[in-house]
């Protein structure tokens, strides 16, 4: 299924690169999310093999990388592991984008930041403050998730400018962030997967990575 996600994005967006998925061992549901985080340490090694050799190989001139829900927090602990080992520092990503990331922002705080100030040009972050998923998340496993506002309010304005603030805070220079809060509410699943929603023939909710 990530194959197909990922060609629908490619068409959105129009894209006149070399288009690679990397799939891992997700059961795709918010039930499954404790065997779900104990999987991502086994596939944070594939995905850093798999960088490490289209940095090496291939030499691209850019790399950019889209990474949805827990899927951000696994490119989150490659990037720690690349930025940890002195033979690994040379990758540098032109673009990441987060979107609806599951990621805790404890750990995004305290361990993952200096790996993505250090190997990534740009950040984008797509947050929701009625992202189900990761409302749902947050009360069944206690995680906190950057794809939430750091602060909820009924003004979605000021609701989106307190977490720009925060993110600003954490990677100064780095951010750029979509608040899709609201956007959508035909069923329970519909805004964590809203990278597929298409609004008009041909684009899609994500914008072209610069």
């Amino acid at each position: 299924m990530s194959t197909v996600h990922c060609a629908q994005v490619a068409r959105a967006l129009n894209i006149d690169a070399n288009v690679l998925t990397f799939d891992w061992a997700s059961s795709e549901s918010v039930l499954g999310y404790t065997r779900d985080v104990l999987q991502i340490p086994r596939s944070t090694k594939h995905l850093v093999d798999l960088l490490e050799a289209i940095n090496s190989e291939v030499k691209p001139p850019k790399i950019i990388i889209i990474a949805h829900s827990l899927g951000c927090r696994l490119v989150c602990l490659a990037l720690e592991k690349l930025y940890n080992d002195p033979n690994l520092k040379s990758l540098k990503l032109d673009h990441v984008i987060f979107i609806a990331p599951n990621a805790d922002r404890e750990d995004f705080d305290q361990n993952f930041k200096p790996a993505l100030q250090a190997l990534v040009n740009r950040l984008t972050i797509y947050v929701a403050s009625d992202d189900n998923v990761l409302l749902l998340g947050k009360l069944l496993y206690n995680v906190d998730s950057i794809g939430l506002p750091e602060q909820f309010s009924p003004d979605t304005n000021l609701d989106e400018i307190q977490t720009f603030l925060y993110y600003e805070k954490q990677l100064p220079g780095k951010i750029d962030l979509v608040d899709v809060s609201f956007s959508s509410k035909e069923d329970f699943l519909k805004k964590h997967r809203l990278f597929l929603e298409r609004t008009c023939p041909g684009r899609s909710v994500l914008a072209n990575p610069r």
